[in-house]
């Protein structure tokens, strides 16, 4: 069974209504398709890909509770704190706890290259981290490019 969530054009989703959808469809034994009221909207497959990361965190703190630190401290934040200031901002990179709750929840494996000219192979050769079940070049997993760009002062 499908379920699908479109909401009216006047309003984004809520996190509520996510992990609602999420909690929904796992006692059903659903998938999820998450549409964006517009496909014009900027940012929106971004933001639906970032609230169903952040439900799937909230709904499984027990997974990803050793993992949930503040960046800039290192102390630990609660599931919510976390989801509210890491995961759902668009713009904010995404952690490997991120990626795992992504690949778990779509049930898809998931490739990131790292294009920046890290140590492995002196440059010349990208770096692969692969996350959840299918990663190989066959199954067709997500591939996600990363490349660090270091911010510049402005003094």
């Amino acid at each position: 069974m499908v379920t699908s969530f479109q909401k009216e054009k006047s309003r984004r989703p809520t996190e509520y209504d996510i992990i609602q959808l999420l909690q929904d469809a796992e006692r059903s034994n659903s998938i999820v398709v998450v549409s964006s009221p517009s496909p014009l909207q900027p940012g929106a497959d971004r933001q639906a890909l970032r609230l169903i990361t952040s439900a799937y965190i909230r709904t499984h703190p027990e997974t990803f509770s050793d993992f949930l630190l503040s960046p800039t401290t290192f102390l630990p934040l609660s599931p919510e704190e976390f989801c509210r200031q890491e995961v759902e901002p668009v713009g904010k990179e995404a952690d490997h706890a991120q990626i795992m709750a992504l690949a778990d929840t779509l049930q898809i494996g998931i490739r990131v290259a790292y294009l920046d000219r890290s140590d492995v192979g002196n440059g010349e050769v990208i770096n692969w981290v692969e996350f959840g079940p299918g990663t190989k070049e066959e199954d067709r997993p997500l591939t996600l490019l990363y490349r660090y760009v270091p911010v510049r002062s402005m003094s």
